[in-house]
């Protein structure tokens, strides 16, 4: 999905896989529904469909895939109050349905980017601060006293909370990218992330790291971080590694 908070509408890429030995011909409906703001991870709201397009005919050959998109579905009763922020996490739904599946996932309306001028960062037209920190997330996993904290809910809901009560609003998971909780509650509690993949490319820090993989695992982790969180409201940079000794070395 891709915003466009002025007009109140919504891009949206759609690829189907057929994973039949026939050709199926199919027409897909694409649904989205206002989820509004989360509570303790429940909508505050009853969601509602405030947009619907269907694309007639679309083929998908034999074990093949399809691409299309959709350049605007547009929003009922949208207004900009209803961008996603750290202050207001608003949520929606898209829905894409074919005639023997249906995919859902959650995204908000929102922008991001650095002015090129200012070179300040900007959140829906406005000026941003990025304050916030940096998390270790590998360390949690690989540090026994943890447990399976990092996996539970309401641990990572506190630990929102608190990087909030200190006003912070974005932090990087440094060493690599957090479960797909993190990012699910950071969409609802409203924390922007910054997300990476990796520590090293393929020169490394010590014998086992993940220079060892670099070359045969890189492009497949970077493509499945990016799929996995792209739609994502909270995701608003990627980095493509920490401590890259690449950028040094002569070669």
């Amino acid at each position: 999905t891709n915003s466009n908070i002025d007009k109140g509408t919504v891009q949206v890429q759609v690829t189907l896989n057929n994973r039949s030995d026939k050709a199926v011909t199919t027409d897909v409906t694409i649904s989205i529904y206002e989820l509004g703001i989360f509570e303790n991870g429940v909508a505050k709201q009853t969601e509602s469909k405030v947009g619907e397009f269907t694309q007639k005919g679309v083929k998908v050959n034999k074990n093949g895939i399809a691409t299309f998109v959709v350049d605007a579905v547009e929003l009922q009763s949208w207004t900009k109050d209803k961008c996603w922020s750290p202050d207001s996490p608003y949520l929606y739904r898209i829905e894409v349905k074919t005639a023997g599946d249906t995919y859902t996932a959650r995204f908000g309306m929102r922008t991001f980017d650095f002015d090129p001028v200012t070179k300040y960062a900007r959140l829906n037209g406005e000026i941003f601060y990025l304050f916030g920190t940096n998390v270790a997330i590998e360390r949690y996993y690989d540090d026994p006293l943890c447990g399976t904290t990092p996996w539970e809910e309401d641990w990572i809901r506190k630990l929102y909370a608190e990087f909030k009560d200190v006003n912070w609003v974005c932090f990087r998971t440094h060493l690599g990218h957090a479960n797909s909780k993190w990012f699910d509650i950071a969409d609802e509690m409203g924390m922007m992330m910054m997300i990476e993949p990796f520590d090293v490319w393929n020169h490394g820090k010590t014998d086992n790291d993940y220079h060892v993989e670099f070359d045969t695992w890189w492009q497949r982790d970077i493509t499945n971080m990016l799929k996995l969180y792209r739609n994502n409201a909270c995701v608003m940079m990627w980095s493509s590694g920490n401590e890259v000794w690449n950028q040094v070395l002569p070669d």
